[in-house]
């Protein structure tokens, strides 16, 4: 499982984002390998790619190598996905692996604002993770009122705006296979290249976002509900019974 995930996002002007991931592994076990894969749209690029363990840079191969030798990767893009895999020796022990980098067409521009949007942790991971902070750092200070930011996923989740430059979104107890997404307006004048949609955008996101979370709280409380409605029953069966055995079962 993952005790900690750490992702720093730093927003570039040209539309990209440089990207941080500092994941700790909790291997049980001998293991000796591990992988990414990054979906992205098919205008988008990764590069500049590294992966270390800890403080220790990783070798970057040209291609897969069946007997995986430590503290090497290799990187590949396959259709609309980007597989990265790095060999190393692990048993029974917790180490932090940081993987770094470069996203290309990350932002979309429209005539109002910049919109990041970006699933940060994907669905693939089979285990959980217990905590995930992300941070994004925005090219240039802005007023916080033009920021806005939502994250999805957990419910437990909390966003919050740090200051004209810096948001974060943290979240715990994930659970395997569950994703955390995140995103971010800004004003769209700091982003001076890449792809543009010359319409507004903002009222549709806040409508988009209101809408997501009047579900979210439905289904919160139709849960709590439910829960709420076994505990009275549970209860009700118990004291049925016991006045059954209180009349006729002490006889």
């Amino acid at each position: 499982y993952f005790p900690s995930v750490h992702v720093d996002i730093a927003v570039n002007p040209d539309s990209s984002i440089s990207v941080s991931e500092k994941r700790t592994f909790s291997f049980d076990g001998s293991f000796t390998q591990i992988y990414w894969d990054i979906p992205v749209k098919s205008d988008q690029q990764i590069e500049n790619v590294s992966v270390s363990e800890g403080s220790i840079p990783y070798n970057l191969i040209p291609y897969e190598d069946v007997s995986r030798p430590a503290q090497n990767y290799w990187v590949r893009r396959l259709g609309n996905s980007y597989h990265i895999e790095a060999y190393h020796s692990s048993v029974n022990t917790d180490k932090e692996f940081i993987l770094s980098y470069k996203l290309t067409n990350a932002v979309m521009r429209y005539s109002d604002v910049a919109e990041l949007y970006w699933k940060v942790i994907g669905e693939e991971w089979g285990s959980k993770t217990d905590s995930v902070k992300i941070l994004v750092t925005l090219p240039k200070e802005v007023p916080t009122k033009d920021i806005y930011v939502w994250g999805h996923g957990p419910l437990n989740g909390s966003s919050k705006i740090l200051n004209g430059t810096t948001a974060e979104f943290s979240v715990s107890d994930v659970p395997p296979q569950a994703f955390v997404e995140l995103r971010m307006l800004f004003p769209s004048s700091i982003i001076t290249t890449g792809p543009i949609d010359n319409v507004p955008h903002l009222a549709a996101v806040l409508k988009e976002e209101k809408a997501f979370q009047d579900r979210t709280i439905l289904k919160e409380r139709l849960r709590l509900g439910a829960l709420i409605g076994g505990v009275v029953v549970l209860i009700g069966w118990i004291i049925f019974w016991y006045l059954i055995w209180y009349k006729y079962g002490r006889e």
